[in-house]
């Protein structure tokens, strides 16, 4: 089997245990309790999600919007070291010319250190 094919079957893996457990979790008695039951399966469906954005073959499609904001991958590299982006302000999706990825990018891969060498820009997505 090829990794990309290992890696979104460990992904789809990930995402129903996570389900299965969202579901049990709700009978906890505190939010806290929840987060803690969640905490392995959030951290699998992460692993696994962010694993297969690294290896998996993107689909381009042309840059038809004007929204979001272009910068290079240096520039992103240093917002998201430096905490001016989080996961939680939003999301970038790879970019090569004037050609989008359908492949997203977190400030969290940046910082793990895992995140695609084979794009020059980031189009960046604030919530």
């Amino acid at each position: 089997m090829d990794k990309v094919k290992e890696a979104l079957d460990r992904l789809e893996k990930a995402r129903k245990e996570h389900s299965k457990h969202w579901q049990i979790s709700l009978d906890k008695d505190s939010w806290e309790e929840c987060q803690k039951y969640l905490e392995p399966y959030q951290r699998e469906l992460s692993n696994a999600s962010r694993e297969y954005r690294l290896i998996k073959p993107p689909v381009m499609t042309p840059i038809d919007y004007d929204y979001g904001d272009r910068m290079s991958m240096g520039t992103f590299i240093s917002c998201c070291k430096g905490g001016g982006f989080i996961d939680y302000d939003g999301f970038g999706r790879y970019i090569k010319g004037n050609e989008e990825s359908d492949i997203d990018v977190y400030p969290s891969d940046i910082t793990s250190g895992k995140y695609r060498k084979d794009f020059d820009e980031v189009m960046w997505f604030n919530r």
